[in-house]
């Protein structure tokens, strides 16, 4: 499922994206306007990516805890971070929120890697992964913090690594 979520995040991170470019392009202020009033694409990657992080966090940790109606949980996580993104409109909060979950993904995958004693190809996997992500949290920040043409970049970087993780989880799944 975290393959999923990660997927329709960027998904409809790059369709923001592709809009910003449909308005710089065709000088039209139509998506711009809608957006300004509703914080669709932010409300929407919040959710999803909050959903990714969790169940990627769930996925390193699920041997050690019994967590019941996880996908609720994490649905209901996910719908707050979105919420408190739409009444701020603010993608700082979002952006917080992210890095903590982040954060602590990443404490307890070391710990748990730790302290088994064995490093796995699929926590080099997961180590990726959480460094893309964080990458692309950087994207979000504000607009003269990273330029739209590096931040299209790192998009389309990032949509071919995950593109190349699937690859490799699929290989070793089927």
């Amino acid at each position: 499922m975290t393959f999923l979520f990660f997927g329709l995040a960027y998904i409809f991170r790059f369709l923001d994206i592709l809009s910003m470019l449909v308005t710089l392009t065709f000088d039209t202020h139509f998506f711009m306007d809608i957006f300004r009033i509703i914080p669709i694409p932010l409300v929407i990657n919040g959710y999803f990516s909050t959903l990714a992080i969790l169940s990627l966090t769930y996925s390193i940790i699920w041997k050690n805890f019994n967590i019941k109606h996880t996908l609720l949980l994490f649905n209901i996580i996910a719908i707050a971070a979105s919420g408190i993104a739409f009444v701020s409109r603010s993608p700082f909060l979002l952006i917080l929120i992210q890095a903590i979950l982040l954060i602590f993904t990443i404490v307890m995958a070391c710990y748990f890697y730790f302290k088994s004693g064995k490093f796995s190809q699929l926590f080099i996997l997961y180590v990726l992964f959480l460094l893309f992500w964080i990458i692309n949290l950087l994207t979000l920040g504000p607009q003269r913090f990273i330029p739209f043409e590096l931040q299209t970049a790192f998009q389309i970087i990032s949509i071919a690594v995950i593109g190349i993780i699937y690859q490799k989880v699929a290989k070793w799944t089927i």
